[in-house]
């Protein structure tokens, strides 16, 4: 019974998600439809509820459903409109706050590591190399380090680097981007960020 309430969670939450992405989307002049992926992110936000209660219980599965949440409406709305707005970036921030204080994960000296580490280095990077990745970027990354703090924001971050080289190198070779195409690289960060964030749990050996 308490699996099917996580079901129940993640599909509401994933629900919510949705309109609230799709509602930044539309300020950027973009009006996605409803879609089969609309309905696949749904459904896989109810089964992310269902599998967390079943393996951590109802208070990890709370924190992994909305991070969950989170990091995927950074994804959609970046491949929607190659950005990555503020306002999610400050729902992001505030989530990593309550997460420190209520789940005590990561300490707050590690977060703040994570988050100087990321942000500056990257933040380096796009000064230097102009064009190779956007601000918008930068400041996810700098988020992403205070919610899964040092070092473990890293071992996301080199993830989805790779994912995002590898999918990317296809799409070049496939001919179905040139060279010079702004490409966006939240999908691949947020997805790295989540396998770190979800290791980091199993890590800590957290049990229902």
């Amino acid at each position: 019974m308490m699996v099917w309430g996580g079901v129940g969670f993640g599909l509401l939450v994933g629900s919510i998600l949705w309109y609230a992405a799709r509602g930044l989307a539309r300020r950027y002049g973009v009006l996605p439809s409803f879609d089969a992926w609309g309905f696949l992110l749904i459904l896989g936000l109810g089964g992310v509820g269902g599998i967390s209660v079943y393996l951590w219980g109802w208070f990890w599965a709370v924190d992994v459903v909305v991070v969950t949440a989170l990091l995927a409406g950074v994804a959609l709305i970046d491949r929607w409109t190659l950005r990555i707005p503020n306002r999610w970036l400050a729902l992001l921030a505030v989530w990593s706050g309550i997460q420190m204080l209520v789940w005590g994960v990561p300490d707050v000296r590690w977060a703040l590591l994570g988050a100087i580490t990321t942000g500056g280095t990257f933040a380096l990077l796009a000064w230097w190399w102009r064009g190779a990745l956007g601000w918008g970027d930068v400041k996810f990354l700098s988020v992403l380090g205070l919610l899964l703090g040092f070092p473990q924001v890293w071992w996301g971050v080199f993830l989805g680097m790779i994912l995002g080289g590898v999918v990317i190198g296809v799409m070049l070779a496939l001919r179905r981007v040139a060279r010079h195409d702004v490409v966006a690289y939240g999908p691949y960060l947020a997805l790295g960020g989540w396998w770190a964030f979800l290791h980091m749990i199993w890590d800590m050996g957290v049990k229902r």
